[in-house]
């Protein structure tokens, strides 16, 4: 025999190695299952960001809530004894300005986003205000 059949032949049982090797993987793991179960993986995952979403959103609307109602007290504290402590405290929490901007009448949003305007130029608008601004021109309100 020549070297170039035993190197054909070595080859030839190399390659049926692989190829019943990929058989025996392909019917023992059983790839259908893995694709089932990665689908049902996604799903289950899917579900759970809907639900993260839901409870998200609850928290939200307990903050607002909570900051609205803080609100509320400083604005009667500030009529009563001249006192803004607890709207200044306000002013430190996150996204106070927005929640604060919903519970106020159109002149004192105006009036509060025309004082931001001045101390910090146009940049330091939010988007929620800036959207007041724009209902505001085109007479949405």
């Amino acid at each position: 025999m020549s070297l170039f059949s035993i190197i054909t032949i070595c080859m030839f049982i190399i390659v049926s190695a692989i190829f019943l090797g990929y058989k025996i993987a392909m019917w023992r793991w059983k790839p259908k299952d893995i694709i089932k179960n990665w689908k049902d993986m996604i799903e289950t995952n899917e579900n759970y960001s809907k639900e993260m979403n839901k409870i998200n959103e609850a928290n939200r609307k307990q903050y607002e809530w909570f900051c609205y109602q803080l609100f509320e007290v400083g604005k009667w504290v500030k009529e009563k004894y001249k006192d803004e402590y607890i709207i200044e405290e306000l002013k430190k929490l996150p996204d106070h300005q927005n929640i604060v901007l919903e519970n106020l009448s159109n002149e004192e949003k105006i009036n509060k986003i025309l004082d931001k305007i001045r101390d910090n130029g146009m940049k330091s608008l939010s988007d929620i205000e800036k959207k007041f601004l724009n209902d505001l021109q085109k007479g949405s309100f």
